[in-house]
C-alpha cells in the first residue's frame, strides 16, 4: 500500500521510531489519500496523499502523489506546502499541480508538470503580500 512506501517510511521513521512504545511503521490514521485521475484516461486512478498529525506542521503538510502503474502506484512528488491544487491544464497528457505555501508576508506557489522520465518538474513562483495589498481598489461613487 502506498503508506508504506519507501518514501514515506523514510521520510518519517524518526517519528514513529521515536514513540514509547516504538513503532515499526506508521499507522494508516496519520495519513489521508484520495484517488484522482492525473490524466484523461478513466481507468487509470491515481493518488494524492496528505500527512495528517503528527506529520504536519501549524501551516505546512506534506503531499505525496502517486501514479498509477501497471505494476501499482509509483511516487512521482512528494512536497510540503498549505495547499495541493490539481489544475485542468494538461502538460505531457497529465494534469499539472500546483503547491501552495504561505507566510504573513508571501505567498510561495510551486508549479509541477510531469517530465518525460515521469516525475514531477517544479518551477517556483512567489509573491509578496505588500504588492498585493497597497494596490487601491477602483473608486467607487457615493450612494445618496
Amino acid at each position: 500500500m502506498f503508506w508504506q512506501s519507501w518514501a514515506l517510511m523514510n521520510t518519517f521513521a524518526p517519528t514513529w521510531k521515536n514513540e514509547d512504545p516504538p513503532r515499526k511503521t506508521a499507522p494508516v490514521s496519520w495519513f489521508s489519500a484520495s484517488r484522482i485521475h492525473l490524466t484523461s484516461n478513466p481507468r487509470q486512478t491515481d493518488l494524492i496523499v496528505k500527512g495528517k498529525w503528527p506529520l504536519m506542521g501549524a501551516n505546512v503538510g506534506t503531499f505525496w502523489v502517486f501514479l498509477s502503474t501497471q505494476r501499482g502506484h509509483r511516487l512521482v512528488l512528494t512536497g510540503p506546502a498549505h495547499n495541493l491544487e490539481v489544475k485542468n491544464i494538461f502538460w505531457n497528457k497529465h494534469r499539472e499541480i500546483e503547491l501552495i505555501s504561505m507566510t504573513a508576508a508571501e505567498i510561495h506557489t510551486i508549479l509541477c508538470r510531469l517530465t518525460a522520465s515521469n516525475t514531477y518538474r517544479r518551477n517556483r513562483n512567489h509573491l509578496l503580500l505588500s504588492s498585493v495589498l497597497t494596490k487601491k481598489a477602483p473608486a467607487q461613487k457615493p450612494v445618496l
